[in-house]
């Protein structure tokens, strides 16, 4: 619902002028898409690395564009190894059923994680994994007693479902963009198209193996592997950039001409003022909302 909202903003947007000091002469204003860093594009640097990239087959594992890129992030992750996989939603499905192998275990996740609410129930219908959702806590977290109260309820129990696997949306869409610390316990890059998998060497294994049933088994993905090995270079200085930006765009909307349905996340999804906030794991996220909505 809230991309639908933004969605009609952005195209009202684009109908706006605004007034010049001098004759009064109306000048088209320059409309920034911000619904979703999907609708993004490859700017020059990354459109000469695909035009460029060396490639193989990488369904035969051929692919040295692909293997660098797999190899950087396993690194960048801290994990034996990683795989690379058409979408985000493939690369969900896939690590669910590597943990979830028998039909009818349990999932325990967040109810507005992406993987809950827009990914057509796809560990269900492909997998029958049976997922149960949770409420999200503001930040994005789930309440530890009601966890612990799900993952011990089947142990031993003829009638429950077990649980095999607990998912926590890191970064958190629904809650800002929040980054969940790791004491507790997928960000985008402008990259046109692909995902990674990280996991140990015999999981990833697995993934490939069901990559390959899913029909994600590519064979010159080198071409999309080098625009996500762009994005990678620089990726921590731009999302630092991002989120001050969408800061201070926020900050000067409110101050300049106030936009009563601008909203920051997560502090005003919160009910909070828009204020500085001294958590650095905190990620903003702009919504534009209808009237009344």
């Amino acid at each position: 619902m809230l991309r639908g909202l933004a969605r009609a903003a952005v195209q009202r947007q684009g109908a706006l002028r605004t007034r010049g000091s001098g004759g009064g002469a109306g000048v088209p204003v320059h409309v920034v898409d911000l619904r979703s860093d999907t609708v993004t594009k490859p700017g020059p640097a990354m459109r000469r690395a695909m035009a460029e990239a060396v490639v193989g087959d990488d369904d035969y594992g051929e692919d040295p564009t692909v293997r660098e890129l797999q190899e950087k992030a396993a690194t960048l992750l801290g994990v034996d190894r990683t795989l690379f996989v058409p979408t985000n939603t493939m690369a969900n499905l896939v690590s669910v059923m590597c943990h979830c192998q028998r039909r009818g275990s349990q999932l325990l996740l967040g109810q507005e994680s992406h993987l809950h609410v827009y990914e057509q129930g796809g560990v269900a219908q492909i997998a029958g994994v049976h997922s149960h959702p949770l409420p999200d806590l503001p930040h994005g977290t789930l309440d530890l007693a009601e966890l612990e109260r799900m993952v011990t309820r089947g142990l031993g129990s003829p009638y429950h479902p077990v649980c095999e696997l607990i998912c926590l949306e890191n970064t958190h869409s629904s809650s800002g963009g929040r980054v969940l610390p790791i004491d507790y316990l997928r960000q985008g890059l402008g990259a046109p198209v692909g995902a990674l998998v990280g996991g140990p060497t015999d999981f990833i294994e697995g993934a490939w193996r069901l990559r390959k049933a899913l029909g994600g088994g590519m064979r010159q993905a080198g071409v999309l592997a080098a625009a996500a090995l762009v994005g990678l270079a620089d990726v921590e200085e731009v999302l630092l950039r991002d989120h001050q930006n969408a800061r201070r765009f926020a900050q000067g909307a409110r101050t300049s001409c106030p936009l009563p349905h601008l909203l920051l996340l997560p502090e005003e999804c919160l009910g909070g003022p828009l204020q500085r906030d001294p958590n650095p794991q905190q990620g903003h996220i702009l919504l534009i909302l209808e009237p009344g909505g």
